[in-house]
């Protein structure tokens, strides 16, 4: 078993343990309001969980930061911080609703809210855990922590028979979120850890164990609370409950907002979650690490990841290349920049964020690929810099191929009349072959295309040239629309024409052709079924087109 395994086999009988005895003897006990309120608290804690050991394991996302239960200032810090904050909270409203009973009971709960409020604080600024050190901060914790138990238990000695099973709960939370904070933590060492199996290249996977009993042993101090709390007030004010939620929803809003590291959090995610991964390293020790791209109507935006070492002189270029022609129509460039930057292993990764503009008259239903080069500034002039090895295409030895896109253009009407029509969403219009060529003629044959499905595959059309007397076949293949414009790029409502320029061989035999047209997917070389206008199919997979009468030279 896999140390990631085990802590999931841990933590998930550790919550179901938690949930099985808690909804069997303890959350019916509490107040409408109370039960939504543990229980919402309990799914909120679950749904981390689930996404720290489960989602992002399989996303391999494992590190993020913005989830990762070993750092601070995070979401599951934001958590933490919320359900003790909620904690004293309710702790403060049982004070204020038993006030008339005992200044003792008075005293207590006061003192709890308080606690609760500052470890809330503490949870989320770790000022005093600073200050006192990792050995200082677990003998105060040890220190409160008695404290707090020898109290409570001087309050259940004098609380009715029916309370004592509150106070218990409160004990067991205690000790809960202590063998995590206390217990567990002491097992972290690398030699304790990798001997219990669960070290994981070098990182002890325990702090998720530690994490989750420390949440689970707050959840039941706050069920304890509410426990008490419906005893005291069990027909609390009208919006006392929804007046809670609110509060809690401020604070956690009010943590995550106002934290340091918020654009650290965003840019992770946005590396994690939007980021393509690739693998290109160029010389001078550079490396494309991931990147997007987003498409506007006029323009392109790409973002990098990149990762590198002192190079105060690095740049990147972004050009839109016809990949018809090679030529670039529009382009940008940017100097490297470390105003942002993010963790991505032992690796430091910079974001690099560069627009194009795209011209007005540049050439629609064209293909463009979004070619990235990355270059340095050596005495004015900018250098190219070659690409070591890529995942990526390659234009040439220094450039990139990081998408592509087509520039749809107006809406245009379709074929006025209809040739055939392909399974896959294409439509052909009717082909005017010319009546007679020579052998080494170059043949013009205009093709009308229509799209009523986007493009997904490369697909090539071909035309089947049949002796009427030999049986021999010549033919001629290749995109519908030319280079200019591959059927995975098409969109739904293209409507376009083509002029087909087919050099015929010098030695074609004279005589009477019949002339066929169809498609084929390039990866597999299958044939789209095709019908004619009254959704009859043709045979074959062949449109026929006319006849081509080839003259004697």
């Amino acid at each position: 078993m896999s140390p990631i395994d085990k802590v999931r086999l841990i933590v998930s009988v550790c919550f179901a343990l938690s949930i099985l005895i808690s909804y069997r003897h303890l959350i019916p006990r509490l107040s409408p309001g109370g039960k939504f309120l543990a229980t919402f608290m309990l799914a909120a804690l679950s749904l981390e969980f689930v996404i720290v050991l489960i989602v992002l394991p399989a996303l391999g996302s494992n590190q993020l930061r913005m989830w990762h239960l070993g750092y601070e200032r995070n979401f599951p810090t934001a958590l933490a911080a919320s359900l003790l904050a909620l904690v004293g909270l309710v702790a403060l409203l049982t004070a204020w609703f038993s006030r008339k009973r005992s200044a003792w009971r008075l005293i207590y709960w006061v003192g709890i809210a308080v606690l609760f409020l500052l470890m809330a604080h503490e949870e989320n600024f770790e000022q005093r855990h600073r200050q006192l050190g990792y050995e200082g901060w677990l003998y105060f914790y040890a220190m409160v922590g008695a404290v707090v138990l020898v109290a409570t238990a001087a309050i259940a000695v004098r609380s009715p028979r029916h309370s004592r099973i509150w106070h218990a709960c409160f004990v067991a939370g205690l000790g809960l979120g202590g063998v995590g904070a206390i217990g567990v933590e002491q097992l972290r060492f690398p030699e304790i850890c990798g001997a219990l199996g669960f070290l994981e290249n070098g990182d002890c996977l325990l702090y998720m164990v530690e994490e989750s009993f420390e949440f689970l042993g707050v959840w039941l101090v706050l069920v304890a609370i509410l426990g008490q709390f419906s005893l005291v007030a069990p027909s609390p004010p009208l919006g006392l409950y929804p007046t809670i939620f609110a509060l809690l929803g401020i604070v956690f809003g009010a943590l995550i907002l106002t934290s340091p590291r918020l654009d650290d959090m965003l840019l992770e995610i946005e590396y994690q979650f939007r980021g393509r991964r690739a693998t290109v390293k160029y010389e001078s020790e550079v490396s494309l690490r991931a990147y997007y791209i987003d498409y506007g109507e006029r323009s392109v935006a790409v973002g990098l990841f990149v990762n590198w070492f002192d190079l105060d002189d690095l740049g990147y270029s972004v050009h839109l290349v016809d990949q018809a022609t090679g030529k670039s129509v529009a382009g940008a460039d940017e100097s490297a920049s470390r105003r942002q930057s993010l963790r991505d292993g032992n690796r430091t990764v910079f974001r690099q964020r560069i627009g194009v503009e795209i011209p007005p008259g540049t050439a629609t239903n064209r293909a463009y690929w979004v070619v990235l080069t990355t270059w340095r500034e050596e005495n004015e002039y900018f250098k190219a810099q070659n690409v070591i090895a890529s995942d990526l295409q390659l234009v040439d030895e220094k450039q990139v191929i990081l998408g592509e896109i087509a520039l749809p253009a107006e809406a245009a009407d379709p074929a006025a009349e209809l040739l055939a029509e392909f399974d896959i969403g294409f439509e052909l219009g009717k082909i005017d072959m010319p009546e007679s060529a020579h052998p080494g003629d170059k043949l013009e044959i205009p093709m009308a295309w229509s799209a009523a499905k986007d493009g997904a595959d490369d697909y090539v059309q071909f035309l089947h040239f049949g002796h009427d007397r030999s049986g021999e076949w010549w033919v001629y293949d290749q995109q519908p629309l030319g280079a200019r414009l591959p059927t995975r790029l098409w969109r739904s409502g293209l409507s376009d024409k083509e002029i087909w320029r087919i050099p015929l061989p010098v030695d074609l035999a004279p005589g009477q052709y019949q002339v066929f047209t169809g498609i084929y997917r390039r990866n597999d070389l299958e044939r789209v079924p095709v019908r004619d206008s009254a959704g009859a199919l043709y045979a074959d997979a062949r449109v026929p087109v006319g006849s081509l009468t080839i003259a004697n030279s």
